[in-house]
């Protein structure tokens, strides 16, 4: 057949189905790939003007293969049927194997090699039946179909079944361990999930694997290389991989590897810092020449370089401001106040005091801040329905930093939202308006949150509205930094409070 396939091709595919019928069986069993010394390409070829010729007996061969258990060396025929058409379109062997694979009908040495073929073939019908499986698996059991689909899916489709795997994994140590394994112990030369996994993915496999596999207790095998051996080389091999890749998701894993594992690992720590130095590194500039002598003509500026010099810059404006109020007399506090003769001193409106600080802290930017492009950029502003604004939703301040010369190269945006201490809000609108609205709406990481202190001597003679909602300054500063500490914690943000004492004397 080869020969006539490479002399008279035409002869053979004029062949009709009643012949293909006759040889399928022949031919699938004769067309054994990697065989020394045989090219691969005529059989597939002949493969294929097989399964184009006789689709339904290629599909009943497998079949046959799939349920027969009366020659040892059906396993290989099967494997190998499989991969001489895995490129070869057959609908109905698709949907025939997909049934088998959620009736519980494949055989157990045979379960890794079918739900991988039908996992490239038929995703969409294939991956929601993996994923039942491992959802409805026993704890415990060993050698179960659900650990052969859980290898299956970490070597083709870890991305898109991701969580379901890791719960599955995390629900038994043992059960994790037997996966792993098999998962490291074919392929440990190059592993095929560092190709199928997003970075982040697998930082937490790592992790996973220092955990099951703990470097402390690894072993000299005396040369025999077994499973837990090329278990702990995957291990290794993805913190190596994780430390090449020099971007912003690697360094967040190791991050988190740190958080974690940090105490017990302490090399952690060290991979951790390469990571970000190799990262910034990647994303570094050269500062023009008329930044860097800003720099050294001016003693007192610094360089912004990441958010946190933003906040600090923030929150260092706003300290000398309320200094100025209480101390040199610079600023009046008066000028934070209606006082009118004879009556009761009142606040003076929410966006008057906000406006006043948007210039306090522009000033300082101006005087002594520097980037590595243009200037700082501080306004109020209104987030327009394009970012995600409602109507009303209003950033009090809003300070943006360009990206040239910052740590990750991006645009710096930091809001700072302002309340006096008589607003009914002033309790909830860090979380309410800061962190729940404004940052997700600019796609911030950080943010300022101010509360201005407004009372007078004699604070009875306020009215009801203009009262502070705390009973004194000291209570309003500790809560408020308590509150920042816990939402920064919970959402992984940068939340910063300040209490300005804008009170008469």
């Amino acid at each position: 057949m080869w020969l006539v396939l490479d002399s008279d091709p035409d002869w053979l595919i004029s062949r009709p189905e009643s012949w293909w019928n006759g040889w399928c069986r022949y031919i699938l069993a004769e067309s054994i790939l990697n065989m020394a010394g045989e090219p691969a390409d005529p059989k597939l070829r002949l493969v294929a003007l097989l399964n184009g010729g006789a689709p339904s007996s290629v599909c009943r061969e497998v079949l046959y293969l799939l349920s027969n258990n009366e020659t040892h060396e059906r396993q290989q025929r099967l494997s190998d049927a499989l991969r001489l058409l895995a490129d070869q379109p057959n609908t109905r062997l698709n949907e025939k194997l997909c049934e088998a694979l959620e009736g519980g009908e494949v055989q157990e040495e045979d379960i890794v090699n079918v739900t991988e073929f039908v996992l490239r073939r038929a995703k969409g019908r294939s991956l929601p039946i993996c994923l039942r499986i491992l959802e409805n698996a026993p704890i415990r059991s060993e050698g179960s179909q659900a650990e052969h689909v859980a290898v299956a899916l970490l070597r083709n489709y870890a991305d898109a079944s991701w969580t379901v795997l890791k719960t599955y994994l995390d629900a038994d140590a043992d059960r994790a361990r037997r996966v792993l394994k098999a998962i490291a112990y074919d392929e440990h030369y190059e592993p095929r999930i560092i190709g199928s996994v997003p970075t982040r993915q697998l930082g937490e496999l790592a992790g996973m694997l220092l955990d099951l596999f703990p470097p402390d207790e690894d072993e000299d095998g005396g040369g025999v290389v077994g499973p837990v051996d090329t278990a702990r080389f995957l291990r290794d091999h993805l913190i190596s991989h994780l430390g090449r890749l020099r971007d912003e998701q690697s360094v967040d894993a190791f991050r988190r590897l740190d958080q974690r594992l940090g105490d017990r690992y302490p090399w952690l720590a060290s991979a951790r810092i390469r990571a970000e130095r190799g990262y910034r590194l990647t994303r570094w500039s050269p500062f023009p020449v008329d930044v860097v002598a800003g720099v050294m003509d001016a003693e007192t500026r610094r360089l912004l370089r990441s958010d946190e010099d933003v906040v600090d810059g923030i929150e260092c404006a706003l300290e000398q401001y309320a200094e100025a109020l209480r101390r040199d007399g610079t600023e009046s506090v008066e000028d934070l106040w209606n006082t009118p003769t004879g009556d009761a001193p009142s606040p003076k409106a929410e966006e008057h005091v906000s406006g006043k600080l948007c210039r306090v802290v522009r000033s300082y930017f101006q005087r002594y801040a520097v980037t590595a492009d243009r200037e700082v950029e501080i306004y109020r502003r209104n987030v327009g329905r394009s970012e995600g604004g409602q109507p009303g939703s209003e950033v009090d301040i809003l300070v943006q930093a360009p990206g040239r010369g910052t740590t990750s190269g991006d645009a710096i945006r930091v809001p700072i939202e302002v309340k006096l201490s008589s607003n009914p809000q002033a309790k909830t609108g860090m979380k309410d308006q800061l962190v729940d609205r404004y940052m997700p709406q600019l796609g911030a990481t950080h943010g300022v949150y101010v509360v201005v202190w407004m009372t007078a001597p004699n604070p009875e003679r306020l009215l009801p509205r203009h009262q502070p909602r705390w009973s004194c300054i000291e209570e309003a500063r500790q809560e408020l930094e308590e509150e920042a500490r816990r939402l920064s914690e919970e959402r992984q943000v940068q939340i910063r409070a300040v209490v300005v004492d804008g009170s008469l004397r």
